[in-house]
């Protein structure tokens, strides 16, 4: 065998002679970021509208049948699991439901009626359009040969029924508008009360006001000693373990859409710079107005463990706590550069296999065409993509 590989020269990328077509590998790209849309659409949809119940509900399997989703999900991932070193362990359900499996849930009597409004046709077109491109999809998945015009087919039924899917997923993650002060939405002065010794929230919105971002912002203490150097500093710190969160919070991962954390930046120029861990949590408006004294009982549990568990590694640095871990944070520059690249990965928390579908990691970044530009998914505990580096 003669297993050739690409050669790069700079900007320049050659294939081998023997590899497949080039439309081969569009296809490819086109058909798994429709797909994966598709994943967080069905699944924002489903959990806004059925909470924790979501993954009970039934759809007709590829394999025969009519089970649930989360049925589906545990027969397939006990059957990846006999092959564990292999990818990644994905435990979120909707990684384990076909294309053909997410139209037919999508469209089924009982279901659609919570879809209709994001598609800008009928039923029986939106249908048709999706098949359409599930067929290319098996067509390449079992490895039969396609067209170059197939490829054209998925680009042009994405945009024509996905726009408002796309959309939605936008408004989703696109939560950066300031609530205002004076707001009349009766969970906003009682959620605005929550905080604690090391901790706040900082409230946003999508530009349709359908979502809600409460951010928890967590000032992370020194602990110990820096190590400050001319060229390479690192400070040990405290940061949130955030699906623990979830876990500890019913009601929170009952309403909550998402959660997704981040590390604010760091001027590791100053000689005593601020860390901060950023945790967001997503709901609908609609579920806050209806549970906010939940999500507000369940918020002023969390800040309380976290302001106790902070006070007792602080005075004990052997000791961990449940939500609150030690971590470090770090800085380097080059001789003769004034400007520190610093590293604060360690006050993020990784992507876990056993995580619940409600925490998603790194939130991936929308724009206007997120379908064909997201670098990141949620669920994925890898990006798919690079700007800097190309596909090669």
């Amino acid at each position: 065998m003669n297993w050739r590989k690409a050669d790069r020269d700079g900007q320049v990328l050659t294939l081998p002679d023997n590899w497949l077509f080039p439309h081969y590998y569009e296809a490819l790209n086109a058909l798994f970021r429709v797909e994966n849309a598709l994943r967080i659409f069905v699944y924002v949809v489903l959990k806004n509208a059925r909470k924790s119940k979501w993954t009970d509900l039934q759809l007709p399997s590829d394999d025969g049948g009519d089970t649930t989703i989360a049925a589906i999900s545990k027969r397939r991932l006990a059957q990846d699991e006999r092959f564990g070193y292999l990818g990644y362990r994905i435990t979120s359900p909707l990684m384990h439901l076909t294309t053909g499996e997410l139209t037919r849930l999508v469209f089924a009597d009982a279901y659609w009626p919570m879809f209709a409004e994001f598609f800008p046709a009928s039923r029986e077109i939106v249908r048709t359009k999706l098949e359409e491109i599930g067929n290319i999809r098996n067509a390449l998945a079992h490895f039969r040969p396609i067209k170059a015009d197939d490829v054209e087919v998925v680009k042009q039924n994405a945009n024509q029924v996905l726009t408002g899917v796309e959309n939605a997923i936008a408004n989703v993650l696109k939560t950066r508008t300031i609530v205002p002060s004076n707001t009349s939405d009766v969970w906003y002065a009682p959620l605005k009360q929550v905080a604690g010794q090391y901790c706040n929230v900082l409230f946003r919105q999508s530009e349709n006001e359908r979502w809600i971002q409460i951010r928890l912002i967590y000032s992370c203490p020194v602990i110990g000693k820096p190590s400050i150097g001319a060229q390479y500093r690192v400070w040990p710190v405290l940061t949130l373990h955030s699906p623990t969160i979830l876990s500890r919070a019913p009601h929170l991962l009952e309403h909550v859409i998402f959660a997704a954390d981040a590390a604010a930046s760091v001027d590791a120029a100053q000689e005593r710079p601020e860390f901060k861990k950023l945790v967001d949590f997503v709901f609908s408006r609609k579920a806050l107005q209806e549970h906010f004294a939940e999500v507000k009982a369940d918020f002023d549990s969390i800040t309380a463990t976290i302001t106790d568990e902070t006070d007792l590694i602080r005075e004990d640095n052997l000791a961990r706590g449940a939500i609150v871990r030690v971590t470090q944070v770090s800085a380097t520059k080059s001789a003769g550069v004034d400007y520190w690249f610093e590293d604060t990965s360690g006050l993020r928390s990784t992507l876990g296999s056993n995580d619940p579908a409600e925490y998603w990691g790194e939130r991936p970044v929308a724009d206007t065409n997120f379908i064909t530009d997201t670098t990141t998914y949620p669920w994925m505990p890898s990006e798919v993509s690079a700007e800097e580096d190309g596909p090669f």
